[in-house]
């Protein structure tokens, strides 16, 4: 892990086994010489519970979140294999049912595997931060 992967505000498990937000605090110690695998036991993984906190809706194979850009943009993150979400794709127009590329548009993106990436790749997609809906 490098501390360039992360940003303040980005949730991440502790050496305590408990999530935490890194603060600008956690930055200032990795400048002043404790490396980010001293603070970060592991990033958390994707998950369909994850999801649901990051204000995601869904099922267990495709959950997704409007994004608040105003132009029916959709940030969908699907499951793989059972439990395992990785892949991140846009999708403008969507409907319940159709054909991508025929009856909406989309394009995948980048691997994103753990909430940190999804907070980051957010932030990205809209300059908003995605943040606990519980």
């Amino acid at each position: 892990m490098e501390a360039k992967n992360f940003r303040i505000g980005n949730l991440v498990n502790g050496y305590d086994n408990k999530p935490f937000e890194f603060s600008e605090t956690e930055f200032e110690e990795y400048a002043n010489g404790i490396g980010i695998d001293e603070m970060v036991k592991e990033p958390i993984k994707l998950t369909e519970e994850w999801l649901r906190k990051l204000g995601f809706e869904g099922h267990d194979m495709d959950m997704w979140v409007v994004l608040p850009t105003g132009n029916e943009l959709e940030l969908h993150i699907d499951c793989v294999l059972e439990g395992k979400f990785e892949n991140a794709c846009l999708t403008q127009g969507r409907k319940e049912t159709g054909i991508p590329g025929k009856d909406y548009k989309f394009a995948y993106l980048n691997e994103c595997k753990h909430v940190h990436q999804l907070q980051n790749l957010f932030f990205a997609l809209t300059g908003k931060e995605l943040e606990l809906k519980e």
